[in-house]
């Protein structure tokens, strides 16, 4: 894992905060996973099943771009029928191919972080009361992509138009770019004109590796009276939840509980502006 996990200061010196070096970071971050074939989907005339496929995947990216590469390299395995590809890990069973690959790793217990990342792909049985279907094309995943910039749209802007500005085109241009692991490739929301401060929201949620969806609440960055940390806006989230038993890590970063949320929306956010803070139950990762 090229970002690592590591711990970060509570008062980041100068060259930390430095966005260009932590867009750097971020973007060339990169996660070894080996892919194994499902033992359920060999077709009747194989005896013996193929051999795991070992790739990079960048942790801004999603799981759903190297789909069809891998069913080329296994379609000589699987039965005709099997056409309804899935993947899936041990811990977390089926991967909930919507989240960016990073968050679906930093999201593992700590025991069960290890490299490279096991990984096993279906074709077949698709869990459609854990998984939202989609199909091999780029239609459904860019389509949830396009989804997710709305609504980190409207908690930012209290407003869609920035979204609705981009083109198809430029979605499906930027996807490709991103495919081809051009980590260059960005999306930039324009901020409207006289964005009124109530109107205003982190786009932050909160992964669990046991809930199908992130928690998040209303957490407006300007208010006097609501400074948020990590540790706050938790509680915000998850009100029956103790922050104390948790580890909180985005990007293979560790975060402590009193850590700005402005920063770590601002700088530390995925392609689709939402900022996604894995909660982690137990010791610290750096321990």
């Amino acid at each position: 894992d090229r970002v690592g996990l590591m711990a970060i200061s509570s008062h980041p010196d100068d060259s930390a905060m430095d966005p260009s070096a932590i867009e750097r970071r971020i973007v060339c971050g990169c996660i070894p996973v080996r892919i194994s074939l499902s033992l359920t989907d060999l077709t009747s005339h194989i005896d013996q099943a193929p051999e795991p496929v070992y790739i990079i995947v960048n942790r801004i990216s999603y799981f759903t771009q190297v789909i069809s590469q891998l069913f080329e390299i296994f379609s000589d395995y699987i039965s005709a029928v099997a056409c309804e590809p899935w993947l899936e890990c041990d811990v977390l069973g089926p991967l909930q191919w919507q989240y960016p690959v990073g968050v679906l790793f930093d999201v593992l217990p700590v025991s069960e972080k290890r490299l490279p990342w096991h990984i096993t792909i279906n074709f077949s049985r698709f869990p459609k009361t854990r998984l939202i279907r989609f199909n091999s094309t780029y239609n459904s995943t860019i389509s949830y992509f396009r989804n997710s910039l709305k609504q980190a749209s409207f908690l930012l802007f209290g407003s869609t138009n920035p979204v609705m500005e981009i083109s198809d085109v430029e979605i499906e241009t930027f996807w490709k770019s991103l495919s081809e692991e051009n980590t260059s490739a960005k999306l930039n929301l324009e901020q409207p004109q006289d964005v009124e401060p109530s109107a205003r929201n982190h786009p932050v949620q909160f992964i669990f590796w046991n809930r199908t969806n992130g928690l998040q609440s209303r957490l407006k960055p300007y208010s006097v009276l609501e400074h948020w940390t990590i540790q706050s806006a938790f509680q915000r989230c998850a009100p029956d939840l103790s922050a104390e038993k948790y580890t909180f890590i985005t990007h293979g970063i560790e975060l402590p509980p009193s850590y700005d949320l402005s920063f770590v929306s601002a700088s530390l956010s995925y392609l689709d502006c939402f900022a996604y803070i894995c909660c982690i139950s137990g010791h610290s990762i750096v321990d």
